[in-house]
């Protein structure tokens, strides 16, 4: 193996860390050379396993024929952050950098919209762009695909993410003892620390990248590995108990770091998912007919403010309704799940 060397002169570097992506990275750097936006004026800095030698000979064979500039490095470690700072730090004097997951096809129009919104608006920092397969699994519906065909301001950076270089000089890179497999919430790490020092970071759904995840050779590794198939409900329960145990065993670090770096308006709407549910218990008490006020009033401030945003727009009415609800009532138990796992692991700690 070896680095392909081409000079750092370029407007714009795409960053790709990959881990062990195989035919997959092929298809994502296609999607590259079909940007609308002049070739020359574009770097790639990959990050690839030390031992990938299938997805190198793809990147080398993209190489070739889309003719583009891609510059590859190596890395013994896992950890995305690892590889996302280190494609970043190769960038140099770009002025604009564009991170993306190693599964994901970009539409043609990412960098000329991101550059017209950074022009627009000198507070935005960061343009995000959500990524989609077919809208078909719940979580997919209630995340990325409540985006679709809005622009709106966001907390966290997404799969595609556009960064003004100068903004990541000052707020500094990803955090490397974050990011899977470490822990989870870097990306909202993130996206609230550059928050935090006054920058916006807006999604644009207009343009959503297509996710290719189910296809990468890792996906393929895992699924030889596990050569059972799981039912559905299985597979939703284990899902709810990875998701518990992901804060109670290291989430709760991950999302202590999250509320450190969060601005004032973020943290008082994590208040907002910790009180109502007390508040509506405690109204509940004293006069039933005036918690019900009370949840029929938050419950309609939460619609008309997904109406207003035009979230979920793709949808009927029925999951225009009951989408947001959902989403609010996981982020609230989301919220109760870290202060269990606090009390647990402060507990762990006294008995030592």
């Amino acid at each position: 193996m070896y680095e392909n060397k081409y000079t750092n002169k370029e407007d714009v570097c795409i960053v790709i860390p990959s881990h062990l992506t195989g035919k997959v990275i092929y298809d994502v750097l296609e999607s590259i050379s079909r940007l609308n936006y002049p070739r020359d004026k574009i770097l790639i800095n990959i990050v690839l396993l030390s031992d990938d030698l299938e997805t190198y000979n793809y990147v080398n064979k993209a190489l070739h024929d889309f003719n583009l500039r891609i510059n590859t490095y190596f890395t013994s470690s896992p950890n995305v952050d690892v590889k996302r700072n280190l494609g970043i730090m190769k960038c140099n004097s770009s002025k604009y950098v564009l991170v993306i997951d190693d599964d994901i096809l970009i539409h043609p129009e990412t960098i000329s919209i991101a550059i017209r919104h950074v022009n627009e608006d000198p507070k935005v920092g960061v343009v995000g762009f959500p990524v989609i397969s077919d809208c078909k699994s719940l979580n997919e519906r209630l995340n990325h695909c409540k985006y679709i065909n809005t622009v709106t301001t966001h907390n966290a950076t997404m799969p595609i993410t556009f960064f003004l270089k100068d903004v990541l000089d000052k707020v500094g890179l990803f955090r490397e003892d974050m990011g899977p497999p470490l822990s989870i919430h870097e990306d909202w790490e993130m996206g609230s620390r550059i928050r935090k020092h006054g920058y916006k970071v807006i999604v644009d759904g207009r343009y959503p990248g297509k996710d290719l995840g189910s296809q990468t050779l890792r996906k393929l590794i895992s699924t030889k590995a596990s050569n059972r198939s799981i039912s559905n409900k299985r597979g939703i329960v284990k899902y709810i108990v990875n998701y518990v145990k992901s804060y109670v065993n290291k989430g709760w670090w991950s999302m202590l770091q999250v509320f450190k770096s969060s601005p004032l308006d973020q943290l008082l709407e994590y208040a907002f998912y910790l009180i109502n549910p007390l508040l509506f218990a405690a109204l509940m008490i004293i006069n039933w007919i005036l918690g019900l006020g009370y949840l029929g009033v938050v419950i309609m401030g939460i619609l008309i403010s997904t109406f207003i945003k035009r979230y979920y727009s793709i949808f009927p009415i029925k999951q225009r309704i009951t989408y947001p609800l959902l989403l609010i009532g996981i982020r609230i138990f989301r919220t109760y799940l870290f202060l269990l796992a606090l009390l647990i692991n402060a507990f762990k700690l006294l008995i030592r």
